[in-house]
C-alpha cells in the first residue's frame, strides 16, 4: 500500500467509491438535472457573504451535508467551519468532505491576523 501525505490508497479508493455512490444517488432521485426557480437562487458579491452562506448551510442542515473544496485551512474562520460541522453531526448530519489531496496534505500556518 502506498501511502501519501497520511493517506492510503485505500483510503483514497474508498473515499473515490463514496462520491461515485453519492453522485449515484443524487442522479436516482433527481435525474442528470433539475430545474431551479430563479427564485431560490442568490448571488453573493464577496468572500464573507459566501462563508455565512456557508455556515447558514451547514447550521441548517437536516440529513446531508457534501462539501468539496481545494483544502480547509487551519484559521479562525475554518476553525468555526469545521466546529459547525462537527455540531450539525450532533444532530444526525451525514457529512462528506471531498478534498484535494495534493492541496490539503500540505499544512501550512495560517497568517496572523488582527
Amino acid at each position: 500500500r502506498r501511502v501519501h501525505g497520511g493517506v492510503s490508497g485505500t483510503q483514497s479508493r474508498r473515499v473515490l467509491v463514496m462520491a461515485e455512490q453519492l453522485a449515484d444517488k443524487l442522479t436516482h432521485e433527481y435525474g442528470e438535472a433539475f430545474e431551479v426557480s430563479p427564485s431560490s437562487v442568490n448571488f453573493l458579491s464577496c468572500g464573507s457573504e459566501y462563508y455565512e452562506a456557508l455556515l447558514s448551510g451547514i447550521q441548517h442542515a437536516k440529513s446531508n451535508i457534501l462539501l468539496t473544496s481545494l483544502y480547509i485551512g487551519t484559521g479562525k474562520l475554518e476553525q468555526q467551519l469545521v466546529k459547525a460541522l462537527v455540531e450539525a453531526t450532533t444532530r444526525g448530519v451525514t457529512i462528506t468532505i471531498l478534498l484535494d489531496h495534493m492541496r490539503a496534505t500540505r499544512i501550512v500556518k495560517a497568517p496572523h491576523t488582527p
